[in-house]
């Protein structure tokens, strides 16, 4: 991962004047417990506020050579330019607490109104003037690298996911077969009951492996939907461990059939849950606590 990131980083600390520049000053001369800040300045200019302390000097880097520096109260504030740099320092004598400052460059002017803090933490010692089409090629540049160092390892993990779900599903297929082998027994039942308009059958189970499987359909023929809340499979005195699902699902729900449409589920358990030869009832709840729709004297030899 690391040697993956050095091109980036090189690149980022690198890249063409002036950003790259930028990065390498930002770095070496930032203080602790002090801020910076960065403008990006559209066009040839804009006015911005900056927070200033007589206790450290502002160092504010332009894009190019200053031209001119000059601040509305030059007695209370000490204006330095060099090169492409102007540092800042209220004098601590003075109980000034706001300057105009005009900065010049070739391509650039700046209206910056310094405005002294009483807290220290509040100033920044380092504001970073940023041409936007200057940042816009920059940021094009970091984008592209990044999706040069990136795309292999993406390719990677996407080949990666493939072969995972390929074995997924061959493992899958593997514990289907090695049940199908241990017990696959299919039994008729055709048990159905109705009430106001609805028709549930249990047509047949399935014993597959360790699992039962009791499978249902449900016919509708409300002017509404039917929702089914849960079902339970009871033999004796016992509820059996039994979850159920409808071919289509609902939120909250095992299933809904719309008005005047049928649909499949089926209910699963434990084959050794249910006793072979004795009686049992599936009982289909609705939800709201209305009364259940039962399928009473099935049994399985």
């Amino acid at each position: 991962m690391l040697a993956r990131s050095v091109p980036l980083l090189a690149l980022l600390l690198t890249l063409a004047h002036p950003a790259g520049v930028w990065a390498q000053k930002r770095s070496s001369t930032a203080s602790a417990g002090r801020s910076s800040l960065e403008f990006v300045v559209e066009g040839s200019g804009g006015s911005f506020e900056v927070p200033v302390s007589p206790t450290y000097v502002t160092v504010f880097y332009l894009p190019s050579d200053v031209v001119r520096a000059l601040a509305s109260d030059q007695e209370n504030f000490q204006i330095n330019r060099v090169d492409d740099t102007v540092t800042v320092r209220p004098r601590p004598s003075s109980k000034a607490k706001r300057a105009n400052l005009n900065i010049e460059t070739k391509s650039l002017r700046l209206s910056i109104l310094l405005r002294v803090v009483d807290r220290d933490e509040d100033a920044v010692s380092q504001v970073f003037f940023v041409p936007a089409e200057e940042k816009a090629v920059f940021d094009r540049r970091v984008a592209e690298e990044v999706e040069r160092v990136t795309r292999p390892l993406r390719e990677a993990v996407e080949r990666k996911e493939k072969a995972i779900g390929k074995l997924v599903d061959r493992r899958a297929d593997e514990e289907l077969e090695r049940r199908a082998l241990d017990r696959f027994d299919v039994r008729p039942l055709d048990a159905i009951e109705r009430r106001a308009n609805t028709i549930i059958r249990v047509k047949r189970a399935a014993y597959f492996g360790d699992k039962l499987y009791l499978f249902f359909a449900v016919e509708n023929r409300r002017d509404e939907s039917y929702e089914l809340a849960r079902v339970e499979v009871i033999q004796g005195d016992r509820t059996l461990p039994a979850r159920a699902r409808m071919r289509i699902p609902a939120n909250g729900l095992v299933g809904r059939v719309d008005s005047g449409a049928w649909s499949r589920g089926l209910v699963t358990l434990p084959a050794s849950a249910l006793m072979p030869g004795q009686p049992f009832r599936v009982v289909f709840h609705e939800p709201g606590g209305k009364r259940p729709l039962i399928l009473e004297n099935l049994r399985l030899e």
